[in-house]
């Protein structure tokens, strides 16, 4: 099920300029995957077509950003499964006043 990117959302995420594109291009591919969030580092940077250290570097970005939380997961043998990310929708500021 693929859930569109709300306009306010798509529009805060796009003018954000203190995000680079990767992490832009990262934070829409994991929109995509709501409401269970939890693609692997490979499928991630498949889906936005880079390196996996871009991918990894993006969602870096994106947890420094406070706009994505990991969240570990264990198998039920208790063994390191795919972590589950939250998103958090950014908050679209006022543009900054003209001198």
């Amino acid at each position: 099920m693929v859930t569109k990117l709300p306009p306010s959302v798509l529009w805060a995420i796009r003018d954000d300029r203190n995000l680079s594109g990767h992490a832009k291009s990262a934070y829409m591919m994991l929109w995509t995957r709501q409401p269970d969030i939890r693609p692997s580092m490979q499928t991630l940077a498949g889906d936005m077509g880079t390196s996996l250290s871009t991918a990894h570097r993006a969602t870096r970005e994106l947890q420094a950003a406070g706009l994505l939380k990991v969240i570990p997961r264990l198998t039920e043998k208790g063994d390191p499964d795919t972590n589950g990310s939250e998103l958090t929708p950014p908050v679209r500021l006022p543009p900054p006043p003209y001198p």
